[in-house]
C-alpha cells in the first residue's frame, strides 16, 4: 500500500507567522462541525475548511472506505491523516499551538471526529432512516397546516373582538366628533398591531416547520443549519442600506420643511 500523500505546503506552518492566531473555520460533514481548522495569511480558514470537508465527504461517499480505514501518520513535522491512499488533512504544530495540546493527540482526535463523522454520514443514508425522515417531515407539515387554520381562526376572533370593543365606544359617546375620532385611531392602530403580529406568528411557524422538514433529510440538513443566515442575511442588507441613506432621507426632509416655510 502506498503511503498517505504528502501535506500541501498551504497547510503547513509557514514561518514566523504559524505563532499567529489567524481565524478559525469548521469542517462541516453533514451540516454538523467536526472539528475547526486555522488558516495562515496565504491560506485563509474558510478555504482550508472547505478543502478538507470536501476530501472527507469523498470518503463517506466511497462505501469500500471503512471508517476505521481513517488513520494518523506521522511525516515531516505533520501529522498527516488519510483513509487509506486518501490524504484528508495535515495537523501541524501551529494547530497544535491553537488547541493547547500535543500534535500527535490533536491528530488523534481528528481521527476520532472523520470516523464518527462517517458512520454518521452513512447511517443518515440508510432507506429506513430516509423513510423515517421523510414520515417525520410529513407530520411537520400536517402540523404546520393545523397551525395556520388555529392562527387563522384566533385572530378573527381577535378582531371580532376589537370591532365590538369599537362599536360599544361609539355608542357610548354618540355625537361627541372628537372621542369618536379618536376611538377610530385607535381601532386603526389596533388593526395595525394585529395584523402585524398575525404576519410575524405565521412567519415563525413557516421558518420553524422549513427548519425541522429541511432537517429530517440528510441531502437538506445543511441547508437547515444555514436557514437562520438566510433570513438573516436579507433583513441585515436591508437594515444597513436604511442606515446608509439616514443622511440623505435627512437632508431630503429638512429641504422639504424649509421648502413648505418659504
Amino acid at each position: 500500500q502506498a503511503p498517505p500523500a504528502p501535506a500541501s505546503p498551504s497547510e503547513k506552518a509557514v514561518g514566523p507567522d504559524a505563532d499567529l492566531a489567524y481565524a478559525t473555520a469548521p469542517v462541516l460533514l453533514d451540516g454538523e462541525a467536526l472539528f475547526r481548522v486555522r488558516g495562515t495569511s496565504t491560506y485563509p480558514a474558510e478555504e482550508r475548511a472547505r478543502r478538507i470537508a470536501g476530501r472527507i465527504e469523498e470518503v463517506a461517499r466511497t462505501a469500500s472506505l471503512a471508517p476505521e480505514a481513517v488513520q494518523a501518520v506521522p511525516a515531516d513535522e505533520v501529522m498527516n491523516i488519510a483513509a487509506g491512499e486518501r490524504f484528508l488533512v495535515a495537523v501541524t504544530d501551529a494547530d497544535a499551538r491553537l488547541e493547547g495540546i500535543s500534535r500527535g493527540l490533536l491528530a488523534t482526535v481528528y481521527v476520532d471526529r472523520i470516523q464518527g463523522g462517517l458512520r454518521a454520514y452513512r447511517q443518515a443514508r440508510q432507506p429506513q432512516v430516509l423513510l423515517r425522515g421523510a414520515q417525520y417531515a410529513l407530520v411537520a407539515t400536517a402540523v404546520l397546516l393545523l397551525a395556520v387554520l388555529a392562527l387563522r381562526w384566533a385572530f378573527r376572533r381577535l378582531e371580532a373582538r376589537v370591532s365590538r370593543l369599537y362599536e360599544q365606544k361609539i355608542h357610548s359617546v354618540q355625537f361627541q366628533s372628537f372621542e369618536i375620532l379618536r376611538a377610530q385611531r385607535i381601532r386603526g392602530a389596533l388593526r395595525v398591531v394585529i395584523r402585524a403580529l398575525r404576519m410575524a406568528t405565521g412567519a415563525s411557524l413557516v421558518y420553524f416547520w422549513l427548519h425541522f422538514a429541511l432537517g429530517s433529510l440528510p441531502l437538506t440538513r445543511p441547508l437547515a443549519a444555514r436557514l437562520l443566515t438566510l433570513v438573516l442575511a436579507p433583513v441585515s442588507r436591508l437594515g444597513g442600506g436604511l442606515l446608509a441613506a439616514l443622511p440623505d432621507l435627512a437632508f431630503l426632509l429638512v429641504l422639504y420643511l424649509i421648502t413648505r416655510w418659504a
